[in-house]
C-alpha cells in the first residue's frame, strides 16, 4: 500500500482551518529571545502567546515576530482577578505539523501579528 508522505517541515495550514471557532482568548505571554551558540542572548525576537478557543477550551502557543507584547502582564493578572476574558483576533495564523508520536500530530503556531478585540 502506497501512503501519502508530506515532509513536515514544508507542510503549512491556516490554523482557521484546524479550530472550531474563531473567538479566542490570551492566557498567557512571554517575550522569547534570540540564541547563539547555544546560549540565550538578550535580544528579543517576539513574544509567545497562550491562547484559548472559546468552544475547547484547548490551549496553544502561538509565536508572533514582535517584540513588544500587546498586553502588560498587570493588564493579564486584573482580568484573570476579575474573570474577564482578552478576546484576540491572529494576522495569517499558520500551523505547521509536528509528528508528537504514532498516530499523533502537535502543530507549531506563528503569527504575524495578534490584537486585542474589543
Amino acid at each position: 500500500m502506497n501512503r501519502l508522505k508530506i515532509r513536515t517541515k514544508k507542510a503549512a495550514v491556516p490554523l482557521s482551518q484546524l479550530l472550531p471557532t474563531n473567538q479566542l482568548v490570551l492566557v498567557d505571554f512571554r517575550v522569547s529571545y534570540t540564541y547563539e551558540n547555544g546560549e540565550r542572548t538578550d535580544k528579543p525576537n517576539g513574544v509567545s502567546y497562550t491562547i484559548a478557543d472559546m468552544l475547547t477550551f484547548n490551549r496553544f502557543d502561538v509565536f508572533v515576530p514582535v517584540t513588544t507584547p500587546v498586553v502588560t502582564e498587570e493588564k493579564l493578572k486584573e482580568a484573570e482577578s476579575s474573570e474577564n476574558r482578552i478576546f484576540v483576533t491572529l494576522t495569517n495564523a499558520i500551523a505547521k505539523p509536528i509528528q508528537a508520536g504514532y498516530g499523533e500530530i502537535e502543530f507549531s503556531v506563528s503569527a504575524d501579528s495578534i490584537e486585542i478585540v474589543s
